[in-house]
């Protein structure tokens, strides 16, 4: 891994050669010589082959978990060009391709008309903003909408997070939120970095609420699903 701003400074992360360790080291060096080791561990390593498929299926259980009323968020973080929006999004037109969104949004789908045979019906609604140069930003209006800063709130102690004006979508199938994703990527704010001259440097903030209802037991459940991008901007 290197480090833009110091090239005196390079970190050598040892390629693991069994996907089942859980433990690497991490080599600092300076100039040619290994000053020193730091030991992390890991609940998971990928190796460079691994598929989207495999990625998914280590945070499948997470999906459920927002359908049984839990708040979940799952992020993935790294400087410009390490993979976000590939891991997070993939390429929608290829099905091996696809990423943890599109493919968390088939598991909900399919796990819904599941739940309808007992009793259970679900309504979602999806949002998606970006945070660039420290602005919030509505990534699913239309027109001179798209440029507004928007606010964010605290609803009281303990409670969520609000951002006003931020359009909200009521969806009903995977294809309608996959569509809302393609919107969303067309509107992501592009600058040139140091780091990746084609790279956003924005976060990207995906949510899907869903809110359940079972017309037999009377239950109900109110889940939040997170999906965030995150760049290292101290690596520019």
């Amino acid at each position: 891994m290197n480090f833009p701003d110091l090239d005196h400074k390079v970190l050598e992360l040892d390629r693991l050669s069994d996907i089942s360790v859980n433990e690497s080291i991490l080599n600092a060096t300076r100039g040619g010589r290994a000053t020193t080791k730091y030991e992390f561990s890991f609940d998971k390593v990928f190796q460079p082959e691994s598929t989207q498929a495999q990625v998914f299926e280590e945070i499948s259980q997470l999906v459920q978990s927002a359908l049984d009323g839990y708040n979940v968020c799952i992020f993935a973080y790294g400087q410009t060009g390490s993979g976000k929006t590939y891991t997070m999004e993939g390429c929608l037109e290829d099905e091996a391709s696809l990423g943890m969104i599109p493919r968390t949004v088939q598991q909900i789908f399919t796990a819904v008309r599941d739940l309808e045979g007992k009793g259970w019906s679900y309504t979602f609604i999806a949002s998606m903003l970006e945070i660039y140069n420290e602005s919030i930003y509505d990534l699913l209006c239309k027109g001179s909408a798209r440029e507004e800063k928007l606010d964010i709130k605290l609803l009281g102690k303990g409670e969520d997070v609000h951002v006003p004006k931020l359009t909200t979508v009521g969806v009903k199938s995977e294809q309608q939120v996959l569509n809302l994703l393609r919107k969303a990527t067309e509107s992501r704010s592009v600058a040139e970095t140091k780091c990746n001259q084609r790279s956003s440097r924005s976060h990207s903030v995906f949510q899907l609420r869903l809110e359940g209802a079972n017309s037999i037991t009377g239950e109900s459940s109110k889940g939040n699903l997170v999906k965030v991008y995150l760049d290292d901007f101290t690596a520019y």
